[in-house]
C-alpha cells in the first residue's frame, strides 16, 4: 500500500521488494507463502496501469526465480542418493533398530514437519500434490493410458521407514511441489486478469509463458518415469507413489489458454508479436 500511494518516490525499489515478496513465497509455512503470493498480486494489481516496460521486466524477473526456486529439482536425485549410501541409513520399517538420537525432540519435530506439509497440501486443494488420488477417484482399469498411476495394491515390498533428517529432506521436496502449484496458480489468476493481461508487454508476457513450459516439461518428464517413481515410494519418500500431475497439467493449461488469447488479441502490441505467440502456441 506504501509503495503504491507514493510510486514516484519508490519505483526505484521495486525490484528490492520483489525480494522481499520471493523470499516470503519460498517459505515452507503454507500460511506464509500465500501471504507473499496474495501482496506479490496486489502489488500488481494496484499499479498496473503506473507499470512500464523496464517495471514488467523486474515483475517477470522475479517469477523466473520463484519458478526455479519451486521447481523440485532433487525428484530425480533423492533416491539416487538415498540407493548410494549403506542400507542401515534406512530404519525398518517396524522401527526395532531406531537410535536414541531419533527420539524426543526430534520426533516431534519430525511431526512438526509432516503436519505442516499436510497442512500445506490442504491450504493449497492438493492434498498428496505429488501423489496418487485417492483411491476412490482410481480410474476404471479399462484405461490403461491411466493404468500407470493406480496405486500397486499387490506390491509386496512396503515404503520403509526412514531416518528424521530424510523425511526432513523428503518433506522440503513435497512442499516446493506445492510451491510450484502456487505460482501455477498466481500466473493463472494474474494474466487472466484483463487489467493485467493488457498492460503486460508481449515479449515480457511470452517469456513468462516459457516458465510455464517448463514446469510442464519437469512435470511430463518425472510424471513418464514410472521406475523413478516407484523408487522414491519404495524408499519411503510419500505413503503412494508420487506424481506431478496437476503441475503438469495446470502449467499446460494456463499456457495454452494466455498464448490462445494473445494469438486472438488484434491489437496492434499483440500482432506484432504474432510470429512468436505461433512458435510458442502451435507445436
Amino acid at each position: 500500500t506504501l509503495f503504491t500511494h507514493y510510486f514516484d518516490a519508490l519505483e526505484y525499489m521495486l525490484d528490492r521488494i520483489l525480494e522481499l515478496l520471493t523470499l516470503c513465497i519460498c517459505q515452507e509455512n503454507d500460511t506464509i507463502a500465500r501471504i507473499g503470493s496474495n501482496c506479490l498480486q496486489q502489488l500488481i494489481l494496484q499499479n498496473v496501469t503506473k507499470f512500464q516496460l523496464e517495471h514488467w521486466k523486474k515483475v517477470v524477473g522475479a517469477f523466473v526465480e520463484l519458478f526455479s526456486k519451486t521447481t523440485a529439482y532433487e525428484l530425480f536425485t533423492a533416491a539416487a542418493s538415498i540407493s548410494s549410501k549403506s542400507p542401515g541409513s534406512l530404519k525398518p520399517a517396524n522401527g526395532d533398530s531406531a537410535s536414541n538420537e531419533e527420539s524426543g525432540q526430534e520426533s516431534s519435530e519430525t511431526a512438526s514437519d509432516q503436519e505442516q506439509v499436510a497442512e500445506a497440501q490442504k491450504a493449497n486443494g492438493t492434498q498428496n500434490v505429488t501423489s496418487e488420488h485417492e483411491e476412490g477417484d482410481m480410474p476404471a482399469a479399462s484405461t490403461p493410458a491411466l493404468e500407470d498411476y493406480r496405486p500397486q495394491a499387490d506390491a509386496q515390498q512396503q515404503p520403509a521407514a526412514v531416518t528424521v533428517a530424510r523425511r526432513r529432506f523428503f518433506n522440503r521436496i513435497i512442499t516446493n511441489c506445492v510451491l510450484q502449484l502456487l505460482m501455477i496458480e498466481t500466473v493463472h489468476e494474474l494474466f487472466s486478469n484483463d487489467k493485467v493481461y493488457a498492460q503486460i508487454p508481449s515479449h515480457e508476457l511470452l517469456r513468462l509463458m516459457g516458465l510455464l513450459k517448463k514446469s510442464y516439461q519437469f512435470a511430463k518428464k518425472f510424471n513418464e518415469d514410472k521406475e523413478l517413481r516407484m523408487q522414491l515410494w519404495r524408499q519411503g519418500f510419500m505413503k503412494q507413489p508420487p506424481n506431478l500431475l496437476k503441475q503438469e497439467s495446470g502449467s499446460a493449461a494456463t499456457y495454452v489458454h494466455i498464448l490462445f488469447r494473445m494469438y486472438h488479441d488484434e491489437r496492434e502490441e499483440r500482432r506484432s508479436s504474432r510470429a512468436e505467440t505461433e512458435a510458442a502456441l502451435i507445436p
